[in-house]
């Protein structure tokens, strides 16, 4: 049996063995329950992200939009319960431009006939840059100086 009928995933599936093995033995604490439950809520958005573009990818196209599509509209929530507003307001209102944005994509995909290539990077950035200049006050991200100085 060689590496030939191993197949592409068979050879992934077995990197990711031989590496969880290693790390298994190598790192104390890799084992254990917080550490793995860690490990899949890290992983479950690029999850959500692989699945989304297999879809879209399945249907012959291809969508850059996603990364904007998933980070602005949380970011809309947390600002807007920052500034004040119900949890339950803040999810409509992300769920509402999620849709928009969505439903722009679609049109513009479907019933403009502009490649799905130009239209999502167009959107993607679009959206970004939206967010950034008028939905969010504060970055979310913290620099490494400000947030661990002092630390040894």
């Amino acid at each position: 049996m060689g590496i030939r009928s191993f197949g592409q995933q068979g050879i992934v599936f077995a990197v990711f063995a031989a590496l969880f093995a290693v790390f298994a033995l190598i790192l104390p604490g890799f084992l254990t329950t917080a550490n793995m439950l860690t490990l899949l809520q890290n992983v479950a958005v690029l999850g959500i992200l692989g699945l989304a573009m297999a879809i879209v990818v399945i249907g012959r196209g291809i969508d850059i939009s996603l990364i904007a599509a998933l980070a602005v509209p949380p970011g809309l929530v947390l600002q807007m319960v920052q500034d004040g507003h119900s949890l339950p307001i803040s999810l409509a209102a992300a769920f509402a431009l999620t849709a928009v944005f969505g439903l722009v994509n679609g049109w513009l995909i479907a019933y403009a006939e502009v490649p799905s290539l130009f239209t999502t990077l167009a959107s993607g950035l679009f959206l970004a840059g939206l967010g950034q200049a008028a939905l969010f006050k504060l970055d979310v991200v913290q620099r490494w100086r400000s947030c661990c100085a002092g630390r040894g």
